[in-house]
């Protein structure tokens, strides 16, 4: 299943090197490249498990093109984890949840003695990289955010207007929304199509502009 998952998912097998003027370049490694199998099995005792994991996390390596580490661990009373470590260049929050349900529909289809078939790719990074660069090369967007950047942006009021700064100087404020209010909050999602964090970013912003 680990083996369908990389051959799928062109993500997990891109590799980063330093070219000749010291900057990074990512490239992807065909699957018929990759040498396998990319699951290792290990034992833990009572207290090893955090210890596996702590190294599984230290053995990724860009330049040596380790982004990925799957581990089959047996803990001391004989049940087992699987521990799936992804460098952020390859996955996300978002994919995550999408790598774990292919996972799970490969294991499944394997041990249904099936040749496990995953769904159609949809947009592939490489797409979404040429989008990128096409958006990037857009006169107009470019001269909008050009425009924005020159603005002139009045600086919030401060107490000390003379830097710098310290984090001594530092006041922490905290409140707390009622039951009432927190219902309110959780509710406004569905009316608003906004998520949480959202709508209290838009409070702040609200209440920035009418104190500045």
């Amino acid at each position: 299943a680990v083996d369908v998952l990389l051959a799928h998912h062109e993500a997990l097998r891109l590799r980063f090197d330093r070219d000749a003027t010291g900057a990074w370049r990512q490239r992807f490694v065909p699957a018929e490249q990759l040498v396998g199998p990319h699951l290792v099995e290990s034992r833990a005792d009572a207290d090893g498990l955090a210890r596996i994991v702590a190294a599984a996390h230290r053995s990724l390596d860009l330049e040596a093109g380790r982004i990925l580490r799957a581990e089959l661990i047996e803990l001391a009373d004989g049940s087992q984890r699987l521990l799936l470590v992804i460098h952020h260049l390859a996955v996300d929050g978002v994919s995550w949840r999408i790598l774990l349900e292919d996972l799970a529909d490969a294991y499944r289809q394997a041990r249904q003695g099936a040749s496990p078939a995953l769904p159609e790719r949809t947009s592939s990074v490489q797409q979404w990289a040429a989008a990128l660069t096409e958006r990037a090369q857009d006169s107009a967007a470019l001269a909008w955010w050009e425009a924005e950047l020159s603005r002139e942006v009045a600086s919030l009021p401060a107490d000390r207007q003379v830097p710098p700064s310290l984090n001594g100087d530092a006041a922490t404020l905290e409140t707390r929304l009622d039951r009432a209010l927190t219902a309110r909050l959780i509710a406004a999602p569905g009316a608003y199509r906004m998520r949480v964090d959202e709508l209290l970013l838009a409070a702040l912003a609200r209440t920035l502009c009418d104190w500045a």
